[in-house]
């Protein structure tokens, strides 16, 4: 017979941490489990995001790099490798390390168009220049390398593992005129925040682009993407992967972003780190040389005329307003999410005011710790079904909130208008909710976990909740808010669980004509087989990057409920997020893992309270 036991160590009345002898069998079999699930993945991380060196180039320590099929690439026998230092001089052939230029618009001079030629920059070194921009005139061949897995590389060589660093006065690379194949990896761009400029900057489309491992520090844009579509000039096959952008700041001058793309089809953002998108320093710009927060700026800003992409992999972090602004529509999967004011939004806006009618999945994500823009524009935004003309949400965990404002605060925020210039769509905006976890997202100021705006009836709107479980602990957080929904119209609810302190508050759920309702009247009215819990017994909730790096980097297992939210612990979080480098094993944070923990926190343990 197994014992069970009620541990009551915090305000939430739920199981702390694991002891080291456990009082369930079953509980052992979840640890084992999730213990080699985090092993494994880990060790499949390290071998997917650890480059080699090219065979024959050991002694200059060039490394191989990806190309837009997700293959890689090393120099092969017809290319030309140009070696760039800042011990070099113009005069030089540049053919060798012994032998380098100095400038990289020199550099460039001596590639070839639709060649696989590469330029490699001495790692470890500061190169106060800029590539400047590299440009296709009419008649001439395309920018770019041979084909797609012999791609124009920009690269880096030399025993050092730190990066090249390049400090531009403005831009450090811009490519103009349909480039073809081309792969920057292993660079650092940096700039002073508020300065301006853009690390890497396209326009006008371009194929098979590869953007790689590298870190870009203080522009105004990180990374910027300007396709044309209505002259076709389309970017296709973009893959920004293993980046690390962080402190994007404004000049003044226009909005600030950490990834914009428009235009774009096949695009891949994959296992990169952005912090501190839009803003610096001081989110309400009151400290000398911060930069405000404003709702203009993002961290990943997908304009309306591209095509889905795919967002895979990445820790986004303190944007300004969205962590992910997908309003051309995305798959978004198994990422962190965290301390945005509007975590990530997905809609369908296509080309020519078309709704980009497929299929939009959100799935495996996890989404804590909501945040406000500045002191005067509240926010608190988990995930947004805003336009979209289906989407399906899944197994994403959101939880916590930061957000010190009263109204606004959403877990999930379900949208569906046509008066929105950037997003609104015709025909349906539809979306499926299945076996998420949403965790208390309020405080004693309010909050809801589930919110519903249709302003339009002329769109056709269902949207189903399936297996989903909702927790509200702290008084002031609601179930759902629906404001003027019929509900039986254009909602449905089915198997979904409803966790709370006293299920018999009158304000944890709003009805069609009643504003305030207890548990027994949504079953009544809305779903009839939906399960109450008056309490729960969690793993451990309070989990979040402040905890990960107390218990497995420090190993000091400190109460994570009383540290959950410390503010030093969250930045060597993304300190330690932010030394990422795909030259060294095991850098960064291994993201894989972070998500198990996280889950793991909001297992339901075996072990019920009495």
């Amino acid at each position: 017979m197994l014992n069970k036991i009620k541990i009551t160590i915090n305000k939430y009345n739920l199981i702390k941490k694991p002891n080291l002898f456990l009082t369930s069998i079953s509980s052992l079999v979840i640890y084992t489990l999730l213990f080699l699930v985090n092993s494994k993945s880990k060790s499949l991380q390290a071998k997917a995001n650890t480059l080699s060196i090219c065979p024959g180039y050991e002694s200059q320590q060039i490394y191989a790099v990806p190309t837009a099929n997700n293959r890689t690439s090393c120099p092969s026998d017809s290319s030309k490798i140009v070696y760039v230092s800042t011990s070099g001089n113009d005069n030089n052939d540049g053919l060798s390390p012994n032998s380098p230029v100095k400038s990289l618009s020199y550099a460039v001079e001596l590639t070839r168009r639709k060649s696989p030629d590469w330029i490699v920059l001495k790692r470890g070194e500061i190169f106060d220049d800029s590539f400047g921009v590299i440009k296709r005139h009419q008649h001439e061949k395309p920018l770019g390398g041979r084909n797609i897995e012999q791609p124009f590389v920009i690269t880096s060589y030399g025993e050092s593992r730190l990066r090249p660093t390049i400090r531009p006065q403005n831009n450090g690379i811009d490519l103009w005129g349909a480039f073809r194949n081309i792969t920057i990896s292993g660079l650092k761009f940096d700039s002073e925040p508020g300065s301006g400029g853009t690390g890497i900057r396209t326009l006008r489309g371009g194929t098979n682009y590869v953007i790689h491992n590298n870190y870009i520090s203080g522009f105004g844009v990180g990374i910027n993407l300007r396709g044309k579509a209505e002259v076709n000039q389309w970017f296709s096959k973009v893959l920004i992967k293993d980046n690390v952008i962080a402190d994007s700041a404004s000049s003044g001058k226009g909005h600030s972003q950490g990834i914009y793309a428009e235009d774009v089809k096949k695009l891949v953002i994959q296992g990169n780190v952005l912090d501190t998108c839009g803003w610096y320093i001081d989110r309400n710009g009151e400290l000398e040389d911060s930069r405000i927060a404003t709702m203009f700026n993002h961290c990943i800003y997908l304009q309306g005329k591209g095509y889905p992409a795919r967002i895979r992999n990445n820790i986004i972090t303190r944007a300004s307003s969205h962590g992910l602004q997908a309003r051309s529509g995305a798959l978004v999967e198994n990422n962190l999410f965290a301390r945005n004011p509007i975590q990530f939004f997905i809609s369908s806006k296509g080309l020519n005011g078309n709704a980009n009618q497929r299929l939009m999945i959100a799935r495996n994500n996890i989404v804590l710790e909501g945040n406000d823009i500045n002191y005067s524009i509240p926010r608190g935004l988990g995930i947004q079904h805003n336009n979209a003309f289906f989407a399906l949400y899944e197994n994403n965990i959101v939880a916590h909130v930061l957000s010190l404002s009263k109204p606004n605060k959403k877990a999930i925020d379900i949208v569906c208008k046509t008066n929105d210039v950037h997003t609104s769509i015709s025909g349906q905006c539809q979306a499926r909710f299945r076996n998420n976890f949403v965790f208390n997202w309020g405080n004693e100021l309010g909050g809801n976990l589930l919110s519903g705006r249709n302003f339009n009836n002329d769109l056709l709107t269902n949207h189903h909740f399936q297996n989903n479980t909702f927790i509200a602990v702290d008084r002031g957080v609601k179930f759902t808010s629906f404001e003027k929904e019929t509900l039986k119209d254009r909602y449905t609810f089915r198997g979904n669980t409803y966790i709370s302190n006293n299920l018999t508050n009158g304000k944890l759920f709003s009805l069609p004509g009643k504003y305030h309702a207890n548990f027994t009247d949504w079953k009544k009215n809305v779903e009839s087989r939906a399960k109450g819990l008056n309490y729960s017994s969690l793993i451990d909730p309070c989990r979040t990057m402040a905890t990960y790096y107390d218990d497995f980097v420090l190993g000091n297992l400190q109460d994570n409920c009383q540290i959950m939210h410390d503010n030093e612990l969250f930045e060597r979080f993304i300190d330690k997020a932010k030394q990422k480098n795909s030259m060294i094993n095991g850098s960064g944070i291994d993201l894989n893992s972070f998500n198990n923990y996280i889950r793991e926190g909001f297992t339901l343990s075996p072990i019920r309270a009495d």
